[in-house]
């Protein structure tokens, strides 16, 4: 007797994966209902603009509300090296409509072009900042630049090599955004909000924890940044903070930060690879209580198939090797992740899955990042690096936050794709 043939659909094909990745005992995700889908466009796809394919997307919010998205425009192969043109779009209506794709950067014919990358807003001088790398892969010493923006993305600087600053790291950045720290001290305590614009240290608080100086209480910090917290005092005020990866002799994460608005850089907190401990790709935020939370690519899957997170209490000067740990909930199949503190609720984007680059989902936490209590697939089918921004909105108590990332239906790397959420 012949066997029974089912047809095989693609839906029924990514349900599949997504089994096989989960294990018997958890097979499927539970959806949430505290995310609400508005819209979704296609921002680059394969072969717009002659160009290959399009990779590592970036998005942020800019100083006049606007959001950017950035993205490696691969001019002849899906390579990592290779020659790029750096993609632009914009949006002016939260993420309906976008703006003609505009290449702000070409490095012509070169065997090992740029490489996204961090965007990163400066909200006291309303400067944006991309940090890329040239020759990463192929190169003995590779390149380290910054363009910089002063008209919300209309126009870009010529790019500035930074790497004598960082003592020749081989440094990746992100891909991601960089913060701006916002808190007024520097180990950061729980505080109590005190209007939609601010808030206020309080001693005496049962919401919060004593403050060790007596000179903080009552001090007022202005909420400005949907990235982080400004720092008002110092030695921190408005540092700028992109952390990413380092191959070669240097191999491990590193930091490097701007406490001069983006005149210049150097480097900060670094943990090198050492056998299994592998952290790579990365992307930080800050708590509310100005503490750094870091969630890093877990190279090497040292512990678990998941995502590495580590804490820094002082600006990214360090990240000790006792807050370093695994989160057990973030499953990851080595990959570029996003994380993102929007209106005092921290987010998570990544392909949920052990093994495989499928099932793109939105993971929410309600105490910065500690647990995470709800989540929202967003695509089950192939899905690569994600970005995740918060959108400005003038609209009553509506929340929204955008999610950028690599989606296709036989590989991730088809298109980049926007989705709009209600949170």
């Amino acid at each position: 007797m012949a066997g029974l043939a089912l047809p095989v659909t693609k839906e029924l094909f990514y349900s599949i994966l997504i089994m096989l990745s989960f294990g018997p005992k958890k097979c499927y995700l539970q959806r949430s209902e505290e995310f609400g889908s508005l819209n979704e466009v296609v921002l680059w796809k394969r072969g717009d603009h002659g160009v290959s394919d399009y990779r590592i997307p970036l998005i942020t919010s800019l100083p006049d509300g606007s959001l950017i998205a950035l993205a490696e425009a691969r001019k002849h192969s899906s390579s990592d090296s290779g020659p790029k043109f750096l993609a632009m779009r914009q949006s002016r209506d939260q993420g309906v409509t976008w703006t003609n794709t505009t290449f702000i950067e070409d490095d012509q014919e070169a065997t090992d072009g740029l490489n996204l990358g961090s965007i990163v807003v400066d909200e006291i001088t309303k400067s944006v900042f991309v940090m890329y790398s040239f020759c990463i892969h192929k190169c003995k010493y590779a390149t380290t630049y910054v363009i910089r923006s002063d008209d919300n993305g209309q126009s870009w600087t010529m790019p500035k090599n930074i790497s004598q600053q960082l003592g020749g790291l081989q440094f990746a950045p992100g891909p991601g955004y960089g913060i701006q720290v916002e808190c007024s001290s520097p180990k950061g305590y729980q505080v109590e909000y005190s209007s939609p614009k601010c808030y206020q240290v309080e001693c005496s608080s049962p919401k919060g924890y004593q403050v060790e100086y007596s000179s903080y209480k009552g001090y007022q910090v202005e909420y400005s940044s949907p990235k982080g917290y400004q720092k008002a005092l110092d030695p921190w005020k408005g540092r700028l903070i992109i952390c990413g990866h380092s191959i070669g002799k240097t191999e491990g994460l590193y930091c490097v930060a701007s406490d001069d608005h983006g005149n210049s850089w150097h480097r900060t907190a670094e943990l090198p690879r050492t056998n299994q401990f592998d952290p790579n790709e990365c992307q930080m935020i800050e708590q509310s209580d100005g503490v750094v939370l870091l969630s890093a690519r877990n190279q090497q899957h040292e512990e678990c198939r998941c995502r590495m997170m580590a804490k820094s209490y002082d600006g990214c000067e360090t990240f000790a090797h006792s807050d370093i740990y695994y989160d057990h909930t973030l499953i990851d199949p080595t990959v570029a992740a996003s994380l993102l503190n929007w209106k005092y609720t921290v987010y998570f984007s990544n392909p949920a899955s052990r093994t495989l680059r499928v099932n793109m989902t939105v993971r929410v936490s309600g105490d910065m990042g500690e647990t995470w209590k709800g989540l929202r697939p967003i695509w089950q089918g192939p899905s690569g690096y994600s970005c995740l921004s918060g959108i400005p909105t003038s609209q009553g108590n509506d929340s929204y936050i955008g999610l950028a990332f690599e989606k296709g239906l036989i590989s991730p790397y088809e298109s980049i794709t926007f989705v709009k959420l209600r949170v």
